[in-house]
């Protein structure tokens, strides 16, 4: 089991994922990268988190950081 992070409009999708240091800005690019069975943990952004998540993956699981209550919000999609 990996452990990713993400942190809206701190992190950066050209990051590893792997601490909150070299955390990533979307869900969408944890999604795209995380295995099964991954933990993904997500801190609060300064604004939602606008993306349509797919989670397809068997045991993928996300999880707001202590502390945090990230949004997300999925009404902008294609």
């Amino acid at each position: 089991m990996t452990t990713y992070y993400v942190h809206k409009g701190v992190g950066s999708d050209s990051n590893t994922g792997l601490s909150w240091a070299a955390a990533w800005s979307s869900l969408g690019k944890a999604q795209a990268v995380a295995g099964t069975n991954a933990t993904i943990y997500v801190r609060a952004g300064a604004t939602p988190y606008y993306e349509q998540l797919r989670i397809n993956k068997a045991g993928q699981a996300y999880v707001a950081d202590t502390g945090h209550l990230p949004i997300i919000d999925g009404k902008y999609h294609d």
